[in-house]
């Protein structure tokens, strides 16, 4: 399966979306928004019409900030 993964990192914020490739059209398919993140990095997940998870992430804010938004990527990629 090929999906594109689009990503828009502004000074304190991820956000991601993936997209499903298979249709005629781009259908997204998971919206993923990390915020705060240069204090206390929350994460939101959503599919196309349901929020999945929103949750703060701990472990990234102890991430020194000049690595955070790569990490806040990386986390992405893992999930």
């Amino acid at each position: 399966m090929n999906n594109i993964l689009t990503v828009n990192a502004g000074s304190s914020s991820l956000k991601c979306t993936l997209f499903r490739t298979e249709c005629v059209s781009l259908q997204p398919l998971y919206h993923f928004q990390f915020s705060n993140i240069l204090q206390r990095p929350r994460l939101k997940i959503s599919a196309t019409i349901e929020q999945l998870d929103e949750r703060t992430t701990p472990e990234l804010a102890e991430v020194p900030l000049a690595e955070r938004h790569q990490a806040c990527l990386e986390w992405l990629l893992e999930w």
